[in-house]
């Protein structure tokens, strides 16, 4: 998801915006000279001079030359708007939408980003085609949306060119098209737009209408990140993680990451978090990865906060909490995160902290593996496998444990190894039975050596010869549902 894009008030309502001067004495303006620009603007200002009206509400909203006083800058924008002057209807608008002087209220921006962008204001053109695609005061409608980026785009309105190409590559209110969205970034980019910079980076580096380019992924996220563009610093350490495109270093990434981190950057919050819970660049540190978590998922990161959640759950090296796992579980899994739901699903099924419920642990589970969650698959296929519900239902089992145990997760393996020792739900066969039970003592499984042992005791040479060979064989995805050799002992 893109970060808000709507200029900082401040940078809107600079000096410099003045444009057309009432007098040469204005160019006081210019020179940071707030003093004498003040002597020269307020009494062509008094006199009805709707330029010099806009400029000095400038001034007090701005607080340059004068106490900073939104009211009185109001005062003066309104004169000069009762004068049709489309700068100050534009900036009543940004007042009204930041509630700054006035009440809060996107009505009041709409109408009088309105009365400025029929004019043909760029800014207020920009600021009204943000509306429409938030949905801020007014039903969300991005064909009205696309319509007002682009006539401010084609005065070279880069904040509106940055949006209009954002619109191309996600077809929002138009078919998606990655050229139009690089022509567009591009236009933005070359006035310094540090954000359309990180998009073509981005472009670049998916391979999003032209080839892959890690190089030129690398040069647009630079230019972006010198502009002190969190995200684009972000994205330079994940490639240095990577080595992408650039020799694999975690001291960079680590850089990249605690510039980023230091504006609020949310995946580079989250990205510390997991360096410090893995040691990978950084030593392992229980406490630093929670801290690193919690600022992330009080932004409202998912995957933050499952990881947040995790940690309370377990008490690796912090304090168990299961309050506070639940809460960050269920926080995350109001975003649709399905190793939250896994994990609610196992709270739910164990009673850690919340009363048992079954039912409701396999209702966990299922939205889990729905999104092919293999923990969620794997908790599913044991509620099925065991008759946690009641009787057993091996079909559902096989169903559930086969998904999870193809990606990989070892106590899957370890239980569908289980049904084809048993011949429960499938017929018997020690041989895949074999072959799961190593799969998973090599993924990390240790509870799975006992099975394993116990099966490859029984089997003949050449039933373990085809095991092994089986595991050899397997590069993850689909799993044999037969062996040769295999069958009753």
């Amino acid at each position: 998801m893109r970060p808000l894009y709507f200029l900082p008030l401040a940078l809107l309502l600079s000096l410099t915006s003045c444009s057309v001067l009432v007098t040469a004495d204005l160019a006081d303006c210019h020179k940071k000279d707030f003093a004498a620009a003040l002597d020269a603007i307020t009494p062509q200002a008094q006199k009805g001079y709707a330029q010099a009206q806009y400029c000095l509400g400038n001034m007090y909203v701005a607080g340059e030359g004068v106490p900073q006083d939104y009211a009185q800058g109001l005062s003066w924008y309104r004169k000069a708007a009762e004068q049709g002057n489309a700068p100050a209807e534009a900036n009543i608008g940004r007042l009204y939408y930041s509630g700054l002087g006035v009440p809060q209220s996107y009505a009041e921006a709409l109408r009088w980003f309105r009365k400025a962008a029929e004019q043909g204001n760029s800014k207020a053109q920009n600021s009204l085609g943000w509306m429409y695609h938030e949905g801020l005061g007014m039903a969300q409608d991005y064909g009205q949306a696309l319509y007002w980026y682009q006539k401010a785009a084609v005065w070279g309105n880069a904040p509106a060119q940055t949006e209009l190409g954002w619109m191309y590559a996600e077809g929002e209110g138009t078919a998606r098209d990655y050229a139009q969205a690089m022509f567009w970034d591009q236009k933005a980019a070359r006035q310094g737009d540090a954000l359309a910079q990180y998009n073509i980076g981005q472009l670049y580096y998916h391979g999003r209408g032209v080839k892959q380019d890690y190089a030129q992924a690398l040069y647009w996220f630079r230019l972006s990140a010198k502009q002190g563009y969190a995200r684009a610093q972000t994205s330079l350490g994940l490639m240095a993680f990577a080595g992408e495109g650039v020799p694999q270093s975690y001291q960079h990434a680590i850089d990249f990451f605690q510039l980023a981190a230091v504006q609020n950057d949310v995946d580079a919050e989250n990205v510390m978090g997991r360096m410090y819970m893995t040691g990978l660049g950084l030593p392992k540190d229980g406490w630093q990865a929670l801290d690193w978590f919690l600022k992330a998922a009080d932004q409202g990161n998912a995957e933050a906060q499952t990881k947040a959640g995790w940690m309370y759950f377990t008490g690796d090296e912090v304090p168990q909490d299961y309050a506070k796992a639940l809460d960050y579980f269920t926080r995350a899994s109001k975003q649709g995160d399905a190793n939250a739901e896994a994990d609610l699903g196992l709270m739910v099924e164990n009673g850690d902290g919340v009363p048992r419920d079954y039912s409701q642990a396999l209702g966990w589970y299922l939205k889990g593996a729905a999104q092919g969650n293999r923990f969620a698959e794997t908790g599913a296929g044991w509620m099925y496998y065991s008759g946690e519900l009641g009787a057993p239902d091996y079909g559902q089992a096989l169903a559930f444990l086969g998904k999870a145990a193809a990606q990989g997760d070892v106590h899957a393996q370890e239980d569908l190894g289980r049904m084809y020792e048993q011949g429960k739900g499938v017929p018997q066969d020690v041989v895949l039975a074999a072959m799961l039970y190593e799969l998973s003592v090599r993924g990390g499984n240790k509870k799975a050596e006992a099975h394993r042992d116990a099966v490859f005791a029984r089997l003949s040479v050449a039933q373990q010869q085809e095991a092994l060979a089986l595991v050899a064989g397997w590069h993850g995805g689909e799993l044999p549902v037969v062996s040769k050799t295999g069958g009753r002992l």
